[in-house]
């Protein structure tokens, strides 16, 4: 009867053993671990820029954001103007 390997696995050698990576606990990954840390960078991420959006609104009134906002529409139209 022959054994069932993982799909990934193109011969019966590479899959009998593990990988050096998975014996020293580097590579064996769980999906959760990839999870938390995509959440925690978007949290992080979004409370950088919400807060540095904050500080412009109480250093100057919020013209950095018009200025960004006005460069943002001429690239827009530059890359039109290309297309």
């Amino acid at each position: 009867m022959r054994a069932i390997r993982p799909r990934h696995c193109h011969s019966a050698a590479l899959c009998s053993k593990k990988s050096t990576n998975q014996q020293a606990g580097r590579g064996a990954r769980d999906k959760n671990d990839e999870q938390n840390l995509t959440n925690t960078i978007a949290i992080i991420l979004g409370l950088t820029i919400i807060g540095l959006v904050g500080l412009d609104m109480y250093l100057t009134g919020g013209e950095t954001l018009v200025f960004l906002g006005r460069k943002l529409l001429d690239l827009i139209d530059y890359i039109a103007f290309w297309r």
